[in-house]
């Protein structure tokens, strides 16, 4: 399980980089920008409520939030890599 928590920090972690990128690029780009930023924007909280109740859950829990916060965070990415385009 701690490979999981591992693996999902790292994963945050390096989205958190490209997020502090693209706020910069997001806040001089255009009104079509800013929306699509924040649309996935609103995806951060449930990203970080789930990487809490995994740090909390017993294995049983744990791996299906981990299956539900991985796919979080590839349509954050995926996001992400649309507005760095």
């Amino acid at each position: 399980m701690n490979n999981m928590k591992d693996e999902l920090k790292k994963e945050i972690e390096d989205l958190k980089r490209l997020r502090d990128q693209l706020r910069v690029q997001a806040h001089l780009g255009k009104a079509e920008a800013k929306d699509a930023w924040s649309r996935i924007e609103a995806s951060w909280p449930e990203v970080e409520v789930k990487l809490k109740a995994i740090e909390s859950e017993t294995a049983e829990f744990a791996d299906s939030l981990f299956t539900s916060a991985k796919g979080l965070v590839a349509e954050i990415r995926e996001g992400y890599s649309k507005l760095r385009r």
